[in-house]
């Protein structure tokens, strides 16, 4: 039976931070300070000899991501990924929950890193920060991909 939202919530809570736990390449980070992601799936015009659009492909698809986490975090990921980490392709899993709410998992399958970032400020007494630009080749959200799946199994 499919989940179904009520209003007002009564009963529950909302997603927030607190209710993600991140797992990048199987290892469980709570550090993470920040973790964006998307995915777009742009079509392509077929217009023939006539102005007016007469049909569209599937189109390219494309996902991207960046996050930042805290230097002592990204140091143990590195030394799991090893030496070339940045070609090193690895799954990032989201789960979202709050009891009373159902269950969400995001995944960003075959994420590799392509930029890392380091910045020290010294006027901040905040920990330091690492920020890393991401290569997913797919998201899937709760098991659905933004494309549907041709020539390749998802």
């Amino acid at each position: 039976m499919p989940f179904v939202l009520t209003y007002p919530n009564i009963n529950g809570h909302r997603f927030q931070p607190a209710s993600c736990e991140i797992t990048i390449a199987g290892l469980r980070i709570i550090g993470i300070g920040e973790l964006n992601y998307d995915d777009s799936l742009e079509p392509g015009e077929l217009r023939g000899t006539t102005p007016y659009l007469i049909g569209t492909t599937a189109g390219i698809y494309k996902a991207s991501g960046d996050m930042t986490m805290p230097e002592l975090e990204w140091a143990i990921l590195m030394a799991k990924l090893g030496p070339g980490y940045g070609e090193v392709r690895h799954l990032i899993q989201v789960m979202m929950f709050e009891p009373g709410t159902q269950a969400s998992k995001h995944e960003l399958v075959g994420t590799r890193i392509k930029k890392v970032g380091n910045a020290i400020k010294t006027d901040s007494a905040d920990g330091l920060m690492v920020k890393l630009e991401l290569h997913p080749m797919y998201i899937l959200r709760n098991g659905l991909a933004l494309a549907q799946p041709r020539g390749v199994a998802l």
